[in-house]
């Protein structure tokens, strides 16, 4: 399904022409009406010969009214512009035509109207001024249909020019991924809240669960209508009206997008191929703030160039944009800027989201320049190498590929060993080895820094890699895999590391552990030991993780054979009696109740005893 797009100066019989085409009224506002003339967008579909059913979109052509042709203009297929044979080109034409041409969109009938209140002599040299304006627009070869709405001269003849205008157009791409861009919120009593737009990306179905970003707000579409006929589905191209429960219309704003939950992540800046108007007064400067429109959306944006301080009219450069709130946005969607007065310039978004760049920062233009012109491989590519690791889903949004595409890439960049994957997150080879070469070197530089420490914490050293969880256990198992590190018991270290001591601190460690053994069941603690015996906190636990003391509690150490002992003679006590108190193990061995805690409570953390009230019981 097509969408068709009205354009022109005010005034010039855009709705009335509809009305005549369709025989639908597309000024649904009282002061639309009243005032003659069309405020907000209007909406009217036609039937081909050939049976296929267009929809189409009128737009207002006051100066006044730009944003709301703005947010109309930006999901259609042909644009039919509107000119009065009375007056001819006028400002608005400029205007609408330069939108037109900074959207990209190059299909464009010309609708002369009006042409009951001409002489054919000013007929004709009303028709050759549009023609030498659409030589200037760079639109040579846009057919003009001489129309009058008022006598119905020229309809069909507009009608068939129409139909050959689309009749070569490719079907709108189905990315798996629907979106609408929201330009109209209403409610209809026993319904709830409907909006509208026109579907891009992908298929909706009538029943499935949706979200409006931003937000989100999650709902579902309990129902669809295209051209009034309620649908099970809606293609691509359709402009379709949702019924969405749940959701009241004070919390929709014009420019949300419903779409798909979970993979539109909308951003506060992007990277932008961006041409200034042809008919802008002056350069754009470095640093200008204008007003974004993209689809139904609009937000204040500030201009940085990521090269040089100015772009002349009518040239190009790629820029980044910086938003004053979130936009919801994708690869390839086209926008405008405009300042309160005139259109300043447009373009396509390369990057939805960019990262902030240094000005004149190396690469980055080539970055860009494949996004826009690469090979969906060659996209990909560039796109691990700077971005990896990064999730498939998110790689998926930045490049516009779908995920079964995309992980069809990744294999074969796989295969070619320009690629690594762990879990869900993807990079190039050369980032992976940069990863894996400071991951190393921190474990190196660990042991440096703490020889006494057998390791460590896997997830301490997991943030600087860039890897969720899931792909970073499987970072780690590829590198013990290969040798390169050890992974134990929730600690990390190079391959072959083990704890050795100085023969200083051996000594004083040998020193220690003497003077536990000679009282086992009520050994010094800690703080109880003279200076030249007493082990500090990283000797103690390198002793405990070499297995020469079992550390209880943080001053208490037990010699491995006393604790054996005793937690031998506790469980046989408890297989007898069936429970024991702090005062029974107390007796048993002759300790105090300070070393009794510290014991049981030990055992209750390795799960050998259980605390119940005041007794233990086996675990």
């Amino acid at each position: 399904m097509h969408v068709v797009g009205t354009a022109g100066h005010v005034d010039h019989g855009k709705s009335t022409l509809v009305r005549a085409l369709t025989g639908i009224d597309p000024d649904r506002l009282q002061e639309e009406k009243d005032r003659g003339m069309t405020i907000d967008l209007g909406f009217a579909w036609l039937t081909l010969p050939s049976g296929e059913s267009i929809s189409i979109v009128d737009v207002p052509g006051h100066e006044r009214f730009i944003k709301n042709m703005l947010a109309g203009v930006g999901g259609i297929d042909l644009a039919l512009l509107v000119v009065a044979a009375d007056e001819g080109v006028m400002p608005q034409t400029v205007e609408h035509a330069d939108i037109l041409d900074l959207l990209r969109i190059r299909r464009v009938v010309v609708a002369l109207t009006k042409t009951d209140l001409v002489e054919p002599d000013w007929l004709e040299l009303a028709r050759t001024d549009v023609q030498e304006f659409l030589e200037r627009a760079g639109l040579p070869d846009a057919p003009i249909v001489p129309v009058s709405a008022f006598t119905g001269a020229g309809l069909p003849e507009l009608v068939a020019t129409i139909e050959a205008s689309l009749d070569d157009l490719p079907p709108r791409v189905d990315a798996s991924r629907p979106r609408v861009p929201i330009d109209r919120a209403f409610t209809i009593t026993g319904f709830g809240t409907i909006v509208t737009g026109t579907l891009l990306g992908g298929q909706l179905r009538s029943g499935q669960e949706v979200e409006l970003v931003p937000g989100p707000l999650r709902t579902r579409a309990r129902s669809l209508q295209v051209h009034k006929s309620r649908v099970d589905t809606a293609a691509p191209g359709s402009r379709v009206a949702i019924n969405i429960p749940g959701v009241a219309t004070a919390d929709i704003t014009r420019g949300m997008v419903l779409t798909d939950p979970g993979w539109l992540v909308p951003t506060l800046a992007a990277d932008v191929d961006l041409q200034v108007s042809r008919h802008a007064d002056r350069p754009l400067l470095h640093g200008a703030t204008l007003t974004f429109h993209s689809g139904s959306a609009e937000a204040e944006a500030r201009v940085l160039f990521l090269q040089g301080d100015s772009i002349a009219p009518g040239e190009r450069a790629w820029a980044q944009l910086r938003f004053a709130e979130l936009m919801p946005l994708v690869k390839g969607d086209l926008f405008i800027l405009r300042s309160p007065n005139a259109t300043i310039g447009g373009g396509e978004v390369i990057d939805p989201q960019a990262r902030r760049h240094r000005r004149r920062e190396t690469g980055v233009a080539e970055n860009l320049r494949v996004l826009r012109e690469g090979t969906p491989d060659e996209i990909v590519a560039a796109e691990i190498s700077v971005r990896g690791p990064i999730e498939i889903e998110a790689l998926s949004r930045r490049v516009g590929i779908t995920r079964d595409d995309l992980a069809e890439i990744v294999e074969g960049l796989k295969g070619n060993d320009d690629a690594i994957a762990f879990g869900d997150q993807v990079m190039s080879r050369e980032r992976w080895e940069r990863i894996a070469a400071d991951l190393r070197a921190r474990l190196d530089d660990f042991h440096v820094r703490n020889p006494l420490r057998p390791g460590m914490s896997r997830e301490t050293a997991r943030p600087a890699t860039g890897l969720n969880a899931r792909a970073y256990s499987a970072a780690l198992a590829r590198l013990v895999e290969e040798r390169q590190i050890e992974d134990a018991d929730g600690l990390i270290r190079r391959a072959g590391f083990r704890v050795t001591l100085t023969t200083e601190i051996e000594a004083r460690a040998k020193r220690f552990i003497g003077r536990i053994a000679a009282n086992p069941f009520t050994p010094p603690s800690l703080g109880e030991l003279p200076a030249d015996e007493r082990p500090d906190a990283e000797l103690a636990r390198a002793l405990a993780d070499m297995g020469r003391i079992v550390l209880v509690a943080d001053d208490i150490a037990y010699t491995p054979e006393a604790f054996e002992d005793m937690r031998r003679r506790v469980v046989e006590r408890l297989h007898t009696n069936g429970k024991v108190t702090v005062a029974d193990i107390r007796d048993q061995f002759g300790t105090s109740r300070k070393y009794v805690l510290a014991l049981l409570e030990h055992l209750d953390r390795t799960h050998v005893t259980k605390r119940v009230g005041d007794d233990r019981v086996l675990a």
